[in-house]
């Protein structure tokens, strides 16, 4: 389902077009999976990321009955007359065959996808292929891109880095300037202990000053 000027695909729109994928045949498709504008539909691999990202099962499933089977012999063994092998019938339980529809879309605005932008990794496969080696196929999502819950101040201190400043963004985040309030749906988790994450575990990634250093000593010191 594409972005129309940057508006997501109402639900509505996705599940319309789902349920409308069913009027092909009364036999096929079995299995169908709606997925975003950023997945390949035609790569398994990429379709199965966006199912196990942002499909919920007991939300986003809706199984079909009373659809036909024909050839697929998951309805009915094979010995069975044509017409009861077509659409089984049972006393006990549902008739007939059945599809599943999936929606694997984003249902709301997510975090970006962790991979650097799109004209590094395009600069990237430049080199790449001007050294002479194997091809790349790239594989949807191949590139970082914004899904919506990027603030501001997240932006300008990932700028920040692309110029090498990383111990200005390191000391911004040694002194906690950045409030849950500023992500949309004020997250305390991506807010707060993410970055407690980073001061604990990423200092020296970060290139965190001797001084900073000190201070984290400290705080460590006065929570024993």
């Amino acid at each position: 389902m594409n972005d129309v000027a940057g508006v997501k695909t109402e639900n509505a729109t996705v599940w319309q077009a789902l349920n409308a994928t069913l009027c092909l045949s009364t036999i096929y498709p079995k299995i169908v999976i709606a997925v975003d504008d950023d997945i390949d539909p035609w790569d398994l691999e990429s379709v199965f990321w966006a199912v196990t990202f942002r499909y919920m099962p007991h939300r986003d499933t809706k199984i079909i009955q009373g659809r036909s089977g024909s050839l697929d012999q998951s309805s009915g063994p094979y010995t069975l007359p044509y017409n009861e092998r077509t659409y089984p019938t049972s006393r006990v339980g549902p008739q007939g065959a059945s599809a599943i529809l999936m929606d694997a879309t984003r249902k709301w605005e997510y975090t970006p996808v962790a991979l650097p932008k799109r004209h590094y990794m395009e600069r990237a496969k430049e080199i790449w292929d001007k050294l002479g080696f194997p091809p790349l196929t790239p594989r949807e999502p191949w590139f970082g891109r914004n899904l919506g819950m990027w603030p501001e101040e997240y932006q300008r201190q990932a700028e920040l880095g692309e110029q090498g400043e990383f111990e200005q963004v390191a000391n911004e985040l040694m002194k906690g300037d950045i409030k849950s309030r500023e992500i949309p749906g004020g997250s305390s988790t991506l807010g707060g202990n993410m970055f407690v994450f980073l001061r604990q575990k990423d200092v020296q990634a970060l290139r965190i000053t001797p001084k900073a250093m000190r201070v984290e000593d400290e705080r460590k010191e006065e929570g024993k």
